[in-house]
């Protein structure tokens, strides 16, 4: 494992700030949230239970979406599985991701949504990585900027493992790799 990126404290402040900064601009409307999982999850359910404390109504489903497989970059276009098709007509919708990076897994999903005519869509991720995207999209609300490294915790996870970790931690491939 490597250092800590992102500590807990850092993580559960900039959550607070992120709820007030879009509750500030949607109002106390009623909002659609659609999760990208599996990543997003802890994430999720930090801001979700901010919004609830400072006021907020919301609508809570998922899209699965999968970029990485087992590997530490991700694997061309993303595979999005089966998700409710939720009627988001004229509402007021955020989608929450866990990490930018390509650009491509956001982009998709905005797309999907996009189509249902929302009155507003903005995007929230947890990370945005310092990377050259391949699609040009840009979050309207992101938690922290982090260096192009693997890193893991706080629902990021390496084939299954580390999202448990209630930090942000870059790892080294050693860390990686399986038995043989």
């Amino acid at each position: 494992m490597g250092n800590i990126l992102v500590g807990e404290d850092e993580i559960r402040e900039r959550v607070k700030e992120l709820a007030g900064e879009i509750i500030c601009d949607f109002g106390y409307e009623e909002i659609y949230i659609i999760a990208l999982l599996k990543g997003s999850f802890v994430f999720l359910a930090d801001i979700i239970r901010e919004f609830h404390r400072q006021g907020s109504k919301l609508v809570v489903e998922f899209i699965d979406v999968s970029s990485y497989g087992r590997a530490t970059s991700p694997q061309g276009i993303p595979q999005v599985g089966e998700f409710v098709r939720l009627s988001v007509y004229g509402g007021n919708v955020l989608l929450i991701d866990d990490i930018l990076d390509t650009g491509r897994t956001l982009s998709k999903c905005k797309m999907i949504l996009e189509n249902e005519h929302p009155k507003v869509l903005k995007t929230c991720v947890f990370l945005v990585k310092n990377v050259k995207r391949v699609v040009d999209i840009t979050p309207d609300y992101y938690g922290f900027k982090t260096e192009n490294k693997f890193v893991v915790g706080y629902g990021l996870d390496y084939g299954g493992k580390f999202r448990e970790l209630p930090y942000i931690t870059d790892i080294d491939e050693m860390s990686t790799q399986r038995p043989k």
